[in-house]
């Protein structure tokens, strides 16, 4: 969010920096609500450790106005070298959680007459409201989030495939479905226990998250069942990436608390949307027949869907 006030007096910008944990000194920040948008004011060091920036650190407001140089983060660039800010921290639950930067033209003393009171009781009655739905977006994320994994899960992609469709049909492009799962899962857990499979199923994300695009979904699906969306990818495109994960898959040892690894490997299906069908839960449903069919011929394999593998004829 970004305002720009002016009349006789001053001239005035205001950004709010959302800080994700100042516990944490290595989380990143928020720059109006965009992570990663670039700091206008400041020494880009505050977007990846927050506690370079003073109102986070000390949780007092930060005067650049009456004691120039406070803060050696603000560094205003060349062309606006005579701006001057305050820098306001909102509290939440006890630390920072946003703060408020006001930039000002130098010399502007009617921001500190006129205005700072009313930002001030501004935002502390703001606090309250700003925390309930910064807990409110953390209870959404947690409830879109396998816990064990990290991924996104089932419910997320029931959540966001609007916005995923309609960006691949103003693009008139392509989706390649990749339907995931693990052969013989079951004795992982029969033979070494349920935290042997944990370590099975952390480590297979952790590599389907490193062998595709930070752009495409990688979704637990199920169980030992994964989905990958590989994002302006045809079926052939997505075929090859399919094959590569099955290679890495097949030579991933996953340690064991008893000293020995496991190795394990994976069948993939893989279906197009819109060319295998113009609806993409069908399209999701393909992919997992052309699955079954990889488990059927025998597993660790990667087998691309073919019409003639669909004998149900009702739409999905």
């Amino acid at each position: 969010m970004a305002y720009v006030l002016e009349n006789e007096f001053y001239v005035t910008e205001f950004s709010l920096y959302e800080v994700v944990s100042a516990r944490s000194q290595m989380q990143p920040a928020l720059v109006d609500g965009v992570s990663g948008a670039d700091c206008r004011w400041c020494s880009p060091e505050i977007l990846i450790r927050n506690g370079a920036c003073r109102a986070v650190r000390t949780g007092h407001l930060v005067d650049g106005v009456t004691t120039p140089g406070i803060c050696y983060s603000f560094q205003p660039p060349p062309d606006a070298s005579d701006r001057q800010h305050i820098c306001i921290p909102i509290m939440q639950s006890g630390s920072v959680g946003n703060v408020l930067q006001i930039i000002t033209a130098e010399g502007s003393s009617a921001l500190h007459s006129q205005m700072l009171p009313f930002i001030n009781v501004y935002l502390r009655e703001a606090a309250p409201v700003l925390e309930t739905k910064r807990l409110m977006e953390t209870l959404r994320e947690a409830n879109l989030r396998d816990p064990m994994t990290g991924l996104s899960n089932r419910r997320f992609l029931e959540e966001y495939v609007d916005t995923l469709l309609a960006s691949i049909q103003r693009h008139k492009a392509h989706l390649a479905i990749l339907m995931l799962d693990l052969d013989y899962f079951k004795m992982v857990n029969d033979n070494y226990g349920h935290d042997a499979g944990d370590s099975v199923l952390k480590a297979l994300a952790k590599t389907l998250r490193q062998t595709v695009r930070g752009s495409d979904l990688v979704i637990r699906y199920g169980g030992e069942e994964f989905l990958i969306i590989l994002q302006e990818t045809d079926a052939e495109q997505g075929t090859l990436v399919a094959e590569k994960i099955r290679a890495e898959v097949e030579k991933l040892k996953v340690p064991l608390a008893n000293g020995t690894a496991l190795q394990k490997t994976i069948s993939i299906g893989v279906a197009d949307f819109p060319e295998d069908s113009p609806t993409f839960w069908q399209a999701v449903k393909f992919a997992d027949v052309a699955l079954y069919r990889a488990k059927d011929d025998g597993r660790n394999r990667v087998v691309r869907f073919a019409p003639e593998m669909w004998d149900d004829k009702q739409a999905y």
